[in-house]
């Protein structure tokens, strides 16, 4: 088949597509927004489904409890904060205590912390060094909206 018959054929298709197209009716708007809204709701309830079967898989298969942690850590943690963290610590343990209560097994609380920089003075003198570049004008240069003509 050569580019010839080939063009030939998709003219006709397309004569063809044009005259179903200006025999059907044009639908109103407000259907395509009804269409929407369909799409949106069958999606949503997809949604509810799909997450109240895990909810129901979650409900007839509970986690196995470990007793390989004590629970006296998690009281440790909860009632008193290690001396190290500071008071970003207090409510860390108190979420930890109220994971632990409610899943009823113990928890371990891990922090990790990066050391301070030895000399992290680099970084402030750079962030100096672009602000002073910046010509900034002094409150006397700057004029009030009355200066402002009006044309």
């Amino acid at each position: 088949m050569d580019y010839v018959q080939l063009a030939d054929a998709a003219q006709s298709v397309m004569d063809v597509a044009q005259v179903a197209a200006a025999g059907a009716e044009a639908s109103p708007a407000w259907l395509g927004g009804l269409m929407g809204m369909g799409v949106v709701m069958i999606a949503l309830t997809g949604l509810w489904w799909v997450s109240a079967a895990v909810a129901q898989y979650f409900l007839k298969n509970p986690p196995k409890k470990t007793e390989a942690v004590s629970k006296a850590p998690v009281a440790a943690a909860a009632a008193a904060p290690a001396a190290s963290q500071a008071a970003s610590g207090l409510p860390l343990a108190a979420i930890l205590a109220a994971v632990a209560q409610i899943m009823n097994q113990p928890l371990r609380s891990v922090t990790i912390s990066a050391p301070a920089h030895p000399n992290a003075n680099w970084s402030t003198q750079g962030r100096e060094a672009i602000y002073s570049s910046h010509l900034v004008k002094s409150p006397r240069d700057v004029s009030g909206l009355s200066a402002v003509k009006k044309g």
